[in-house]
């Protein structure tokens, strides 16, 4: 739903190559890649309606975000959470992570002044 939110889901498999060493022998999907798959499902509600070539969405806070159960592979998230979203990640329709992120709009060239 275009500035509402957006529901989105990624199929966790075991030939992912964070999981040669986050866990030898008990793989788990590392929390920092759990957020960044929230934010980059939260940035497709913001720019729903088409994209603004000047602006850039970054990350600007993540609040509260809870890891309740490990993602591991074999699993299937989702997420679903304008600037500001609620997430929920869950697999199997229990959930495994939850929390707040929040963006801002930056002008590119804030960031790549040449």
């Amino acid at each position: 739903e275009p500035g509402v939110k957006c529901v989105a889901k990624k199929n966790v498999t075991m030939n992912e190559p964070h999981f040669m060493g986050h866990f030898p022998d008990a793989p788990i999907m590392p929390g920092v890649l759990v957020i960044e798959s929230a934010a980059q499902a939260c940035s497709l509600a913001i720019e729903a309606d088409g994209t603004d070539e000047n602006t850039i969405y970054v990350l600007l806070k993540v609040k509260d975000f809870k890891f309740v159960k490990p993602i591991i592979p074999g699993d299937t998230m989702g997420a679903s959470g304008l600037y500001s979203f609620a997430v929920t990640i869950s697999v199997d329709d229990k959930v495994r992570g939850k929390g707040e992120l929040m963006f801002t709009a930056v002008d590119k060239s804030a960031i790549y002044e040449n």
